[in-house]
C-alpha cells in the first residue's frame, strides 16, 4: 500500500451491490449469507473477500455482481473517487496524479478536465503523438526535415507527400502544425 495511514472502507456507491471500497484503492465483496445460513454452516469464512482487479491498458477494473442485477464492470479509480469524493462532475475524467494507472490510492486520483488529463499524459510520457504513436509513418527528425523542406522550397503538399512517402493531406497537416511531434 502507498500509505502508512490505516485503510478506510466505505460501501460502494451502487447500493444494490454488496461491496466496499477503500481509500487505498482496493475493493472487497461482503458476505450476503443470512443468519440462518451462518447457523447451518458456522465454519465457513464469512469475512469480506478482496477482489483481484483485471488490468486493461494499465487501468484496473472489477466486475460487481448482485443477485437480480446485471454484472457491472467498473474502473477502480472511478469507484474510489465516487465513493470518497463524490459523483463524477459532468465532463470530468478520473486522473492519476503520478501517471501510474494502477495506483488508485485516493491521494493519487482526482476529477479533472480532459485538457488537464491530456497535459498529465504529456508530463508522464503517455502521450500518443509523434514517434509514441504506433501508427507513425515518419520519425520526429523526418517531420522536422519535411517542415524545413516546405519552408525553403515552397513545394506543393502533393510533391512533399511523394518525396516523403505520405499522403498529400498528411503532408498538409504536418506543415500546418495540425500534427504534433514530441521533443
Amino acid at each position: 500500500m502507498n500509505s502508512t495511514k490505516p485503510e478506510t472502507w466505505k460501501p460502494v456507491h451502487l447500493s444494490t451491490f454488496p461491496y466496499e471500497v477503500s481509500d487505498h484503492g482496493r475493493v472487497r465483496r461482503l458476505s450476503i449469507a443470512s443468519e440462518n445460513v451462518r447457523k447451518i454452516h458456522p465454519r465457513r469464512n464469512y469475512e469480506p473477500k478482496i477482489i483481484t482487479p483485471v488490468c486493461n491498458n494499465g487501468y484496473q477494473y472489477v466486475t460487481l455482481c448482485a443477485k437480480g442485477h446485471r454484472n457491472k464492470r467498473v474502473s477502480v479509480h472511478s469507484i474510489v473517487l465516487e465513493t470518497f469524493v463524490g459523483p463524477r462532475p459532468k465532463g470530468m475524467y478520473g486522473c492519476h496524479n503520478n501517471g501510474n494507472r494502477a495506483d488508485n490510492h485516493i491521494g493519487n486520483i482526482r476529477w479533472d478536465t480532459p485538457k488537464s488529463n491530456q497535459q498529465d499524459r504529456i508530463i508522464h510520457g503517455h502521450d500518443q503523438n509523434g514517434e509514441n504513436n504506433g501508427s507513425h509513418k515518419l520519425s520526429n527528425a523526418q517531420v522536422k526535415d519535411l517542415r524545413a523542406h516546405r519552408k525553403e522550397s515552397g513545394d506543393s503538399y502533393k510533391k512533399i507527400g511523394k518525396l516523403f512517402g505520405i499522403s498529400t493531406s498528411h503532408a498538409h497537416f504536418i506543415c500546418t502544425g495540425r500534427v504534433r511531434i514530441n521533443g
